[in-house]
């Protein structure tokens, strides 16, 4: 197929101006396209720009996707990893649970039913084949956090009298009105309403624990006078002793202050010296 260039120059009465442009027209087989003008050009300058940007912003990507391709390489190596860290973390979090529960043996013997079962919470998370790694590190973190705190607080709760558990309802048997039954006022007014005594049962506790951290715990018995202190050089239920002289003047003032009804103060505690 042959083209043709034809170049056609008018002619101007004006000679001093130069023509407003040079019409050229190409015929490729019979088709001819439209003469150039500065807006195509410029047009075109501006087309090429674009493609360049373009071609600047698909590098910029290409090095992006690089660098996140060499990120979840990495990723996918250490996702490979993780089965053989389990197994080999599953064991120590296992022997580690061994051994809290032994400081636990030996501890201050504070909110016991809580703890003890705090910590089989967390031997059978350890031991479910369904729990993954993350979940069994979270929840022995949750626990050793929790049993470290223990140590930087003074804490009043109630509970069962320590060697005599439940004397405090059975005084309310043999007479509600008796000082060892000493029933409040909530209690009562529950009772008028129609409630018996075995309703009231679970909230009948004998006294009150003061904690020291771990360094002391003390009692409190709500009906009776008895104020105890528990002494680990001993065995059995002479583990509890009769607090003596300004023991008994600091405990019951560390009661109501751990239970907000006294302001915080210089606190004494009746620390026994272990062997």
């Amino acid at each position: 197929m042959t083209s043709h260039l034809r170049v056609r120059r008018p002619l101007n009465k004006s000679p001093g101006r130069f023509v407003s442009g040079i019409a050229v027209t190409v015929l490729m087989g019979g088709l001819a396209l439209p003469a150039a003008s500065q807006d195509s050009v410029e047009e075109y300058t501006a087309l090429l720009r674009e493609i360049d940007n373009a071609k600047m912003n698909l590098a910029r990507k290409e090095v992006l996707i690089e660098s996140q391709k060499a990120v979840i390489t990495d990723l996918e190596g250490k996702i490979q990893q993780v089965p053989e860290v389990a197994a080999a973390l599953t064991p120590m979090l296992t022997k580690f649970t061994t051994q809290l529960e032994a400081e636990m043996d030996k501890d201050v013997p504070f909110n016991q039913a809580e703890r003890y079962q705090r910590l089989q919470r967390m031997r059978d998370t350890i031991k479910d084949p369904n729990s993954n790694l993350a979940a069994k590190v979270s929840r022995v973190m949750q626990v050793v956090n929790i049993e470290t705190n223990y140590g930087y607080e003074l804490n009043a709760y109630e509970s069962s009298h320590p060697t005599d558990a439940g004397r405090r309802f059975r005084a309310c048997q043999e007479n509600i009105e008796s000082a060892g039954c000493s029933l409040s006022e909530d209690m009562r007014e529950d009772m008028a309403a129609g409630a018996s005594l075995s309703d009231i049962e679970s909230r009948i506790n004998d006294g009150y624990y003061v904690r020291y951290g771990r360094m002391s715990l003390a009692y409190v018995d709500t009906g009776d006078d008895d104020v105890l202190v528990y002494d680990p050089t001993a065995e059995g239920d002479a583990q509890w002793r009769e607090a003596r002289g300004s023991e008994v003047t600091g405990i019951t003032r560390n009661l109501r202050v751990a239970r907000g009804e006294a302001a915080p103060d210089v606190l004494t505690a009746p620390v026994v010296k272990r062997n």
